[in-house]
């Protein structure tokens, strides 16, 4: 399975984690199984992590037409954890696609960055850098 996420109301959270190889129809497929989630809120924030990803076939098109159309609203926070070159480089794909939506993104190598943007000190298990 490429994806995994978790939806954490407690802290108002979606969490993605990318495994191993990811493309555009799986990605579909996670934002969908989401989007049917009944905890699902557009006005939830989202911690995507991509430590555990190595190999990206993620057509910039499909990155263009996710920016565009993004899951949450244009208020809520998206924290993209990429510790690799190439998935900093994909994440500011979309970042750089997002529009408005841009000052709400935050693309990062480490937890702890990524806790101080969502403000979740101490209510999700990160692993520690």
């Amino acid at each position: 399975m490429p994806y995994a996420y978790s939806i954490n109301l407690r802290s108002n959270l979606i969490v993605i984690r990318g495994i191993e190889h990811i493309t555009d129809n799986e990605t579909t497929e996670i934002i969908e199984a989401i989007k049917s989630d009944p905890k699902f809120k557009p006005s939830l924030n989202q911690f995507i992590d991509l430590t555990m990803v190595i190999k990206f076939e993620l057509s910039i098109d499909y990155i263009g037409k996710l920016a565009k159309n993004p899951l949450l609203e244009a208020t809520s926070k998206t924290v993209i954890i990429a510790p690799s070159e190439i998935s900093f480089g994909t994440a500011r794909s979309f970042m750089s696609l997002s529009g408005d939506a841009a000052e709400n993104i935050l693309i990062c190598r480490s937890y702890a960055e990524a806790e101080g943007f969502l403000n979740l000190s101490g209510l999700l298990d990160f692993p520690k850098d």
